[in-house]
């Protein structure tokens, strides 16, 4: 018989274990083998206790959901910066806000979306609003490029800022 308690290996027969002491079931003593047909000795139907009432399930925990970008700060800076080129160089028009307010718009829907749980908007929202920062970016990108080129041949005199005579064209 084998100790439940330490694992040991008992001679047939033991009330306690051997090296721990500790107190082994009973084994019911098993009927001799007949040659005839046998049948299994009738055993004592146990009283099956009344089930527990079943806790009440746990809601499904939602899957984790990757968080998706809102690009809103490279948005913001690259509509503020794109405008304030374009304020300089085009002559006090805010042309980098067109294509910066779809970004900012774009961006700001993202965290709106998510909160709602729609995450395939929100997703398409983030590249959105990623495509239009990256729009606004190079859009003001080229437009300090115009500007410095624009600077450097007038330094190099090859443009005359007073070429045009603005007084004429006013009837």
């Amino acid at each position: 018989m084998i100790c439940t308690h330490c694992g040991h290996t008992n001679t047939a027969g033991a009330s306690a274990c051997e090296q721990c002491g500790a107190a082994l079931p009973v084994a019911p003593p098993t009927p001799p083998m007949s040659d005839g047909p046998s049948t299994p000795p009738p055993q004592a139907a146990a009283p099956v206790p009344p089930a527990a009432p079943a806790a009440p399930a746990a809601p499904a925990a939602a899957a984790p959901v990757e968080p998706v970008p809102n690009h809103f700060v490279w948005a913001v800076i690259s509509t503020v910066v794109t405008t304030l080129i374009s304020i300089v160089a085009c002559c006090c028009i805010p042309l980098g806000l067109a294509p910066g307010i779809p970004a900012i718009i774009y961006a700001n829907k993202v965290n709106t979306l998510m909160a709602a749980e729609d995450f395939a908007g929100a997703r398409d929202a983030s590249e959105k609003a990623k495509t239009w920062s990256l729009v606004t970016t190079i859009f003001g990108g080229a437009l300090l490029l115009l500007w410095i080129a624009s600077l450097a041949l007038q330094m190099a005199g090859m443009i005359d800022p007073d070429a045009f005579d603005f007084e004429s064209m006013i009837p």
